[in-house]
């Protein structure tokens, strides 16, 4: 039988003292006995025992405070919820309100919460249950930490006028809309026991700025844990909210539109109305490149000087916003002036010291349709520039049903390799890369398959998925020990025979790729000699130059092989090969011709001049005809692949009723 004082914390994270909401306890209040009620295992913070009302009572006033606080628990109605007390102190006078957190027989748990007064604070108030908080414009308000309302004062109730407060209700609705996501992270921040201060803004229905301050004012778990919050308008004149709405819904950094005010914009907007016939997407070309290479100054006048051009190409009415980092949206009366313009200058060139820095444009459009969402539209036009960042030829893509269906597609793709990863549907085929000289398997390729309804899926389709999913340590790992049990047999029967797994972008971002390569090959019992690790030339354009190099010199160090793959599909620097340490360099399939196409002859020949620059090994995919094969192996490249050799197949197959087909060995 007792009462338990359990404070909340009285220090922010910066160790500054707060109280929001006056000093706070949990007072748990036993079975009542005939002589009354004792308050015992009592801590407080130092908070309270500064302000001397430390328990027993260090001062004639928290011998009183106590001593009343006693004897109002004991006489509460047994059906009572909440009560409030005003007591008169020797320093000034308490003001004290109860909460009842739980009831069950004969006893019962209150929240305490109570904050001392000086007199000339109090004559400014009126007759409210807590008069000094009139005087001062503070709404005053305890929260359970579920966001339900237990308790408030009379200036929050003038704060939110025209909202009905009652108890139970959750405090986040009561606000306007624009301000739920804040005052949700407030309340989560001080449950946590924090003490939390700072600005929220709105303009729902008006803009205002309110000033938040709350920490958890008591409770032994979730279920008890509350929090007390004050809330102050902090709003000034008509210039100064007309200052509040452009930090609110413009960018500091260029003076466009923010992503809010777009969102606003959407929100609004009526399709029947509506002066917008068109949306466009626009980014920056390699941004993050301007951002490594020159710095971030450098990149921000980048951006400075892309929002002034767009103001200028667009037409008065137009909304120019800056969504993100180096996106941009343009909200179009007209778009072709825009389009034409970015079609025609491509490129602005920004000065920054001593540095001319190219900033290259691309845009997705959407023509909007009649009565169609702003917001759909907006979808729309980032998927035509989705489409702008794949083709790197096109500066202006224009979003077609196709599109849409494309993206469609992905997510299908995605949730397929999602479904067969977890079912382990997953398979590994082996294609032969054959030396035409020596007429003699020089390594196996190892391809990821997928069987069941996944089995059409290729490859390289089967990889995206997987990073985009972020499946990509694990699944790699499960496919690197598939690769390397399957190489392990083909190895008894091709002796001589390396084995070569492609290595993704997102698993040498995580450093631990080399490493898995190593112990799934050590696992299976593979010479390190005889493994070969590909990288894509995307992956090789798009890693750190450095990071890219001490992995793949760790390879090589291990004994493995290391190859680009598809080279000729991207954008590689031949400079970045050159310092990569390659055993070799393998052409992607689309630049072999046809049997006849000289031209297309002629550009192989010369690729082929080059890169033998950098290597002794080169390897061309794709090779389906012998007369490809010919003219390759006169251009010195002795080592192929392609279906005239064999299709992917489980290494089975290849150990028993197939067999890679074999040019003859030259005498």
């Amino acid at each position: 039988m007792g009462v338990t004082f359990e404070p909340g914390s009285s220090t922010s994270g910066s160790g500054e003292r707060r109280s929001a909401g006056g000093f706070a306890a949990l007072v748990v209040l036993g079975e009542r006995a005939e002589l009354g009620v004792g308050i015992v295992d009592v801590r407080y913070p130092c908070y309270v025992s500064e302000a001397g009302f430390g328990w027993p009572g260090e001062s004639d006033d928290a011998r009183a405070f106590w001593t009343t606080v006693q004897t109002e628990l004991v006489s509460l109605p047994a059906d009572a919820e909440q009560s409030s007390l005003v007591m008169p102190l020797a320093a000034g006078t308490a003001t004290v309100r109860f909460v009842r957190l739980s009831k069950v027989e004969r006893s019962g748990q209150w929240a305490l919460w109570w904050r001392k007064v000086p007199d000339f604070e109090l004559a400014n108030g009126t007759d409210s249950d807590w008069p000094y908080l009139d005087a001062i414009r503070v709404g005053e308000l305890l929260v359970r930490s579920d966001a339900t309302l237990l308790s408030w004062n009379v200036p929050m109730a003038d704060l939110l006028a025209g909202v009905p407060l009652r108890v139970g209700a959750r405090w986040p609705d009561l606000m306007p809309s624009d301000m739920v996501a804040a005052i949700s992270e407030v309340l989560a921040e001080a449950s946590r026991g924090g003490s939390v201060d700072r600005l929220l803004a709105t303009v729902t229905p008006h803009p205002r700025w309110y000033r938040a301050r709350a920490s958890r004012m008591a409770g032994r778990d979730a279920d008890t844990a509350l929090v007390v919050v004050q809330l102050e308008d902090v709003t000034g004149s008509e210039a100064e909210q007309r200052r509040l709405v452009d930090q609110i819904v413009r960018d500091p950094l260029t003076g466009l539109f923010n992503r809010r005010a777009l969102l606003d914009i959407t929100e609004l907007d009526d399709p029947v109305s509506s002066p917008f016939v068109g949306v466009a997407f626009l980014d920056i070309r390699r941004f993050k490149s301007i951002n490594e290479l020159w710095g971030q100054f450098a990149a921000d006048q980048c951006l400075i000087a892309m929002a002034r051009w767009l103001r200028s190409a667009a037409l008065v009415g137009d909304v120019v916003v800056r969504l993100s980092g180096d996106e941009f949206v343009v909200l179009c009366l007209d778009g072709s002036p825009l389009l034409a313009r970015v079609e025609e200058q491509r490129e602005l060139t920004v000065q920054v010291g001593r540095q001319r820095i190219p900033v290259a444009m691309r845009a997705g459009w959407v023509d909007r349709l009649p009565l169609q969402p702003l917001l759909s539209a907006c979808d729309q036009a980032e998927r035509a520039l989705a489409v702008a960042k794949r083709e790197l030829w096109r500066d202006v893509v224009s979003w077609t049903p196709a599109i849409s269906q494309a993206a469609d597609d992905r997510v299908e793709l995605e949730e397929s390799v999602r479904r067969a990863v977890a079912a382990r549907e997953v398979t590994m085929l082996f294609q032969p890369l054959v030396n035409v000289v020596a007429a003699r398997v020089d390594s196996f390729e190892a391809l990821v398959r997928l069987t069941g309804a996944g089995e059409h899926i290729d490859a390289e389709s089967i990889i995206t998925a997987s990073q985009q999913l972020g499946l990509t340590p694990s699944f790699a790992e499960m496919l690197f020990d598939l690769a390397f049990a399957g190489g392990r047999q083909l190895q008894s029967a091709f002796p001589g025979a390396a084995i070569a797994v492609n290595v993704s972008r997102e698993l040498i971002g995580t450093g631990s790729a080399i490493d898995a390569v190593a112990r799934s090959a050590s696992d299976a019992g593979l010479a390190l000699e005889t493994v070969i690790i590909e990288v894509t030339e995307e992956l090789a354009g798009s890693v750190s130059g450095a990071e890219l190099q001490a992995q793949l010199r760790y390879a090589v160090s291990l004994g493995m092989q290391v190859m680009v793959d598809d080279f000729g599909r991207g954008e590689t620097s031949l400079s970045l090969l050159r310092s990569l340490p390659l055993a070799g360099i393998k052409l992607d399939r689309s630049l072999l011709p046809t049997d006849d196409d000289e031209d297309g002859w002629r550009f192989v020949e010369a690729t082929v001049a080059l890169l033998s620059t950098l290597t002794s090994k080169l390897i061309v995919e794709g090779v389906e005809t012998p007369v490809q094969s010919r003219r390759l192996r006169d251009m010195g490249v002795r080592v192929q692949q392609g279906f005239l050799f064999g299709r992917p197949r489980p290494h089975g197959d290849w150990l028993s009723t197939a067999r890679p087909s074999m040019p003859e060995p030259d005498a």
